[in-house]
């Protein structure tokens, strides 16, 4: 049976970390020139030709699916079965003789989500060659995990839904994404609980009820320069 061979495709993303993409930025697919079985190459010229790519997933266990645009669902097929499947489109660059084409999470709704799942990409090509249709996937690149915009930047403001938000979070990390200190505003009985936290576990805190706070780290102090007055009264 005559076949056509297809190059794993390399995955070109906005990275926050290794191997972490930024969700809302969009991940290209490149795939190197293929041949046809009789060594001429096949472009967007080819007659019949279909090329495009795949995205699956794999969470936890070693279970793959692939996502059905169509069906706007993840779900486990063959390879066989996957090549029925409508494909995201690739396009041929003339100038570098390679398939590119780009994957936006945003445009399927449901589809990607940040977090701790590995997602993959396979190219997919068709062509009528003689008296057959040749068809092949690609093997899989090296998986990508995604983090949202908001939780890969290195300091921010983070509201969910500004016209009903209940609470507020001012950020800051260190190169390596971890929090560092941070304002957490709270809505809370038609007050506000705000809390001012750092990463060395020092806290100062405004309760809702007009208490405030002062907790330093275990086996750490309050420092106070000045004089202080309770009720008018100066205690020290």
């Amino acid at each position: 049976m005559t076949t056509i061979s297809v190059p794993t495709p390399s995955v070109q993303a906005e990275l926050s970390g290794p191997g972490v993409a930024v969700l809302e930025k969009p991940v290209k697919i490149v795939s190197a020139g293929i041949a046809l079985p009789d060594g001429s190459a096949l472009t967007d010229q080819t007659p019949g030709v279909t090329a495009g790519f795949f995205v699956f997933r794999r969470k936890a266990s070693t279970v793959t699916e692939v996502w059905d645009a169509a069906q706007k669902s993840w779900r486990v097929l063959g390879d066989s079965n996957v090549m029925t499947l409508e494909p995201k489109p690739l396009a041929f660059k003339h100038n570098s003789g390679t398939w590119e084409g780009l994957f936006v999470a945003s445009a399927d709704q449901g589809a990607i989500e940040a977090g701790s799942t590995d997602y993959l990409f396979r190219t997919f090509f068709r062509v009528p060659f003689g008296t057959e249709t040749l068809a092949a996937l690609s093997a899989t690149p090296t998986p990508l995990r995604f983090i949202a915009m908001i939780d890969a930047a290195q300091a921010g403001l983070k509201i969910e839904n500004p016209e009903s938000a209940t609470e507020v979070l001012l950020f800051l990390r260190n190169s390596a994404k971890q929090p560092i200190g941070s304002v957490h505003i709270v809505a809370d009985s038609g007050s506000a609980r705000i809390e001012l936290t750092n990463s060395a576990g020092a806290t100062v805190r405004l309760t809702a009820q007009g208490d405030i706070e002062l907790l330093p780290r275990s086996g750490r102090d309050v420092y106070m320069t000045g004089r202080l007055f309770v009720n008018g009264a100066q205690v020290v």
